[in-house]
């Protein structure tokens, strides 16, 4: 599984380059989210964090909600990079294709716990207040289904809506990552899960379900 793409805080002690705030502050905000909570992500924390004025976020986030959406969207576009390599090959059977989404869908979810906390916790509601993470939501998604169309066209799987079957298949993987993510399987089952095993197993469940 290759690492997701990282985004460094610069050097406090240069000045910034154009662009080069924006992602820094975000950066900052994921941190915080990471070691103290959603409770103690403000603007003023995250201009401290990224070392700069306490007027510089605004120049990017009119609030915090602006800024956990830049985060979710984030989040997002690493999710979209990722689908979209899966989708970038070819695969002689449903069944892999779905078990290499599956796998890398997991490992993003595992890989990116901050992020994801954001962009599926609610906190935000409405994402039509925020154009850019709405579009990369529905990015996401359409390439899902743009998994299913050619998995029907395989013919691993049987005709139908793949909006539909996208959300059956999102649904029984997006389960498992959280169950992982935070650790909620009993204690007696913790040492023996295999990521990918179960991963795999789950896909193919679903598969199994929409054979022809």
């Amino acid at each position: 599984m290759e690492d997701e793409p990282q985004i460094t805080v610069q050097d406090h002690s240069k000045p910034y380059h154009h662009g080069d705030l924006w992602r820094a502050l975000v950066q900052a905000g994921i941190e915080i989210l990471h070691e103290e909570g959603v409770h103690a992500l403000t603007l003023r924390a995250v201009a401290r964090r990224a070392g700069v004025s306490h007027a510089a976020p605004y120049r990017h986030f009119a609030d915090k909600d602006e800024l956990l959406s830049a985060i979710a969207e984030d989040g997002y576009q690493r999710l979209i990079a990722g689908l979209e390599d899966v989708l970038s090959h070819d695969y002689d059977d449903a069944g892999t294709l779905l078990q290499v989404a599956g796998r890398r869908y997991v490992h993003f979810i595992l890989d990116n716990p901050d992020h994801v906390r954001v962009m599926f916790s609610g906190l935000l509601g409405d994402y039509e207040k925020y154009p850019g993470l709405e579009n990369a939501a529905n990015q996401a998604f359409a390439l899902l289904m743009e998994m299913i169309a050619r998995c029907q066209r395989i013919g691993g799987l049987i005709p139908g809506d793949p909006a539909q079957q996208g959300l059956a298949a999102w649904s029984m993987v997006h389960g498992l990552a959280s169950l992982l993510m935070e650790n909620c399987f009993p204690p007696s089952m913790q040492d023996h899960i295999d990521v990918d095993q179960m991963t795999d197993f789950c896909v193919a469940i679903f598969c199994r379900g929409l054979q022809i």
